[in-house]
């Protein structure tokens, strides 16, 4: 195992934080391994890179954040950079953000004129 270096805004840590210490049978860096394997699977099945659909990015600055990952991963990590053209980091962001999105909750209003529902999914 190595260790991997990267930099994520700080909103997208703190959600990936708390989403990550709901399950404690997972280290932090395990669930980034399996978020990047999720991503790199997209990837191939797709042939492009996920698309950042998210409000992380707001400006509130960066964490540097790191997590343990093995060499077959790095490998397969430093391959996909190298064809699309962007650095391992950010990879592994938008594999966050994918895992972070994925699973947090998700709720909407609808407002009627007798009736007030919430509904959404998890």
């Amino acid at each position: 195992m190595k260790v991997f270096g990267f930099k994520l805004p700080r909103k997208l840590k703190a959600e990936f934080d708390r989403l990550a210490s709901e399950n404690p049978n997972i280290t932090r860096s395990e669930a980034v391994r399996r978020a990047i394997l999720e991503t790199l699977d997209y990837i191939k099945v797709r042939g492009r890179l996920p698309p950042i659909l998210s409000d992380f990015y707001d400006g509130d600055g960066t964490v540097v954040t790191s997590v343990k990952i093995d060499e077959d991963l790095e490998r397969e990590l430093r391959e996909v950079s190298i064809k699309f053209g962007v650095t391992m980091a950010e990879i592994v962001r938008r594999a966050i953000i994918r895992y972070v999105e994925a699973r947090r909750k998700k709720t909407a209003v609808y407002v009627g004129r007798y009736i007030k529902i919430r509904y959404g999914y998890i």
